[in-house]
């Protein structure tokens, strides 16, 4: 199967000290990758780099088979990629209408926004009802989904988040992992999930990597994997 986004080799850091030590992984078209390892694993310093947000030192990011690792991130997510970062990256004083609009600053069909943005209140109904009120006063969980849904309004077909269910309460986080599993299925995005709740991760994914120091120490498919196995890789 055609891979969205190939890693070969990928070294970066910052400063003096390095930090991804020559990562290499990939996501397949409509997969859903789960990334597991503990804090200072290099998870966000990879997606940071694999995203043109810090500057590669070695190695290749393919994104549908096209060398990005030299692009800036604006050219990237022109290509087709979306990051969701920790901590929502939403705009806290805007409304959740406004916020959506303003993510989709790169795509110029308005007939398409529109559509996008119907179909993210379709997955999110709290987003619809409170697409007037300012992003900020919402829930966790509410600026979580209305975080996904500002990736979404760039049009990806590779979608990369990191530690979307961090301070959610579970009933939320089940919910939410839900939704990323139907982004796949609605829209035909591929998906790299950085996510310490390994439990509900696994339960989305199709295959899943652990990182220790810089590297990809394993890999193993989702659906069958040992979970104490994969605990003892990282």
């Amino acid at each position: 199967m055609e891979k969205a986004l190939e890693v070969k080799g990928l070294k970066s850091g910052y400063g003096n000290k390095q930090v991804l030590n020559g990562v290499d992984l990939h996501v397949r078209k409509k997969e859903v990758v789960l990334l597991v390892g503990h804090n200072g694993a290099g998870k966000t310093t990879l997606l940071s780099t694999v995203y043109g947000l810090i500057a590669a030192r070695g190695g290749e990011v393919l994104l549908f088979g096209e060398p990005v690792q030299n692009l800036k991130t604006e050219q990237i997510v022109r290509k087709g990629m979306a990051l969701t970062p920790q901590g929502h990256g939403i705009f806290p004083r805007l409304t959740v209408a406004d916020n959506l609009d303003l993510a989709s600053y790169s795509v110029h069909d308005k007939h398409w926004i529109e559509k996008r943005k119907k179909d993210i209140y379709e997955m999110f109904p709290i987003l619809h009802e409170r697409r007037t009120q300012r992003a900020g006063t919402m829930s966790g969980g509410q600026q979580q989904m209305l975080a996904i849904g500002m990736s979404l309004m760039s049009n990806p077909k590779m979608l990369m988040l990191d530690e979307p269910s961090i301070g959610l309460a579970p009933v939320i986080v089940e919910n939410l992992m839900n939704s990323i599993r139907e982004i796949v299925e609605r829209f035909g995005i591929s998906v790299l999930l950085v996510e310490q709740n390994v439990t509900q991760g696994l339960r989305i994914a199709d295959r899943v990597y652990a990182m220790k120091m810089g590297e990809i120490v394993g890999e193993e498919d989702a659906k069958s994997v040992d979970k104490d196995k994969l605990w003892h890789m990282f």
